[in-house]
């Protein structure tokens, strides 16, 4: 009765009418309830309509279909929402920009815009808890040397430089967590479904030539930066995942983490393939170029290479200057490079720096005193030290190991003046790349005993 009602109605008045359709195809998903072709026939019903509507209420309309599809997922937020859940309500997203009997008709862009802003701000938690996820997924990589921050002019990085020696940083919580988790969701998954919907002519049976609307949405400079930030969260939530193995809700974490690595994004990032449980082995022995690239590891010699030009560069950050040799002039791109040093190139222009500038180094000092550019800068020259001793310890000189030793006994000599800031960010940091050094000096010289 509602969908003969919808066809004799006006425009304005079959868009209050379109609603309660929506709902029920998205309540209610293909084969759930209804037969597929009344379930098929409430759908387009509803999409004829929109295509009706004149552009004054197009907007209302698209308005409060966001709404409408966010009230459905968002009825539980004590759990990680289902992806299969999720994809039957937004399934029905791509058919409010296309007519039933012309699906060939290029897409409204601006209108799939007006939507996704819609849907994005409905979803979106009333006190956002993404910065400070961001603030505890960025102050793991500063504090394990996988990213080299030593400038305030981000705000969250300020935060944490802010907060280097504090001991009572607030961490993640589990209702944060699971508002962020599910709100990517949400996002992530639209935006498959929207950028993998494909088109066909009426005519044209052959599936193989359909066009998805994935070039066509991508081209528009809002729904790629939608992209970009959900590429961004996913980071985030991949940065906690290897971050907080201990935490005590980490199951749930790891839930978020695999619905958004296996179900939600795979399909835009090759590279992103569900756990291996939930592959076949044809999918794994045939992954793409893209998968493989994603594996490869640069060698040693790259490896030392880029660890030199971080060390040269915080060490320039924290003194004002950079050490003096072939080396800093690279890093400014005013004298080439050698892509393989000899052993001593490594440590030594560091040696003769702290020789020259002993305050340089945190040798015998309370971390609590020092600054965060000074603790980045000796975080940064401890990860060279170690990747020098792991690769060729055996071929470095005499005064490179009297250093390494120095290096060694006086961190832990500071670690231990620095006690009441256990738990803090900076002493963490020394104390993980300290940890890194010691084991790979450790296992060179069992290695030169044995040989």
């Amino acid at each position: 009765m509602l969908c003969a009602r919808l066809a004799t109605a006006q425009p304005r008045r079959a868009a209050r009418l379109a609603l309660p359709l929506l709902r029920l195809n998205a309540r209610l998903p293909l084969g759930g309830g209804l037969s597929s072709g009344t379930w098929r026939e409430v759908r387009s019903s509803w999409q004829d309509c929109v295509a009706a509507l004149a552009p004054r209420d197009l907007a209302p309309f698209l308005h409060g279909a966001a709404q409408a599809l966010c009230d459905l997922l968002y009825t539980s937020s004590s759990r990680v929402l289902d992806t299969t859940e999720i994809e039957n309500v937004l399934c029905l997203c791509p058919y409010l920009f296309e007519r039933c009997d012309e699906a060939d008709e290029p897409v409204d862009v601006a209108a799939v815009v007006q939507f996704t802003r819609a849907l994005f701000r409905a979803a979106a938690p009333p006190a956002g808890p993404r910065p400070r996820l961001q603030y505890c997924a960025l102050r793991y990589l500063a504090i394990t040397a996988q990213l080299n921050c030593i400038f305030d002019d981000d705000e969250i990085m300020a935060a944490i430089i802010k907060d280097a020696h504090a001991t009572d940083v607030k961490d993640i919580c589990k209702e944060d967590f699971l508002s962020y988790a599910n709100e990517i969701l949400l996002r992530a998954i639209y935006l498959r479904i929207m950028f993998s919907h494909k088109v066909s002519s009426p005519d044209d049976d052959d599936a193989s030539t359909d066009r998805s609307w994935c070039d066509v949405l991508l081209a528009d400079d809002h729904l790629l930066g939608e992209f970009c930030e959900v590429m961004y969260d996913y980071a985030v939530v991949e940065t906690l995942h290897e971050a907080y193995a201990f935490w005590p809700h980490y199951e749930l974490l790891r839930r978020g983490w695999e619905a958004l690595r296996g179900r939600a994004l795979h399909r835009l990032v090759p590279g992103l393939q569900p756990p291996a449980l939930d592959c076949a082995a044809q999918d794994l022995m045939s992954g793409n170029g893209f998968f493989h690239s994603l594996q490869m590891q640069a060698d040693a010699g790259e490896a030392l290479r880029v660890r030199r030009l971080v060390a040269l560069r915080s060490w320039a950050a924290a003194t004002g200057a950079a050490p003096m040799d072939p080396a800093s002039a690279a890093a400014t791109g005013t004298a080439p490079m050698d892509p393989a040093p000899a052993a001593d190139q490594d440590l030594d222009v560091f040696v003769a720096a702290y020789y020259a500038q002993p305050s340089s180094m945190l040798f015998d000092r309370n971390i609590s005193e020092c600054s965060w550019a000074d603790v980045a800068n000796n975080a940064a020259v401890l990860e060279l030290m170690a990747a020098a001793v792991e690769a060729r310890g055996w071929q470095a000189s005499a005064a490179a190991w009297d250093f390494v030793n120095i290096a060694l006994c006086s961190l832990l000599g500071s670690a231990r003046r620095s006690l009441a800031g256990w738990g803090s960010a900076a002493l963490a940091a020394l104390l993980m790349i300290s940890t890194e050094f010691c084991d790979n000096v450790l296992f060179s010289r069992s290695v030169g005993s044995d040989g």
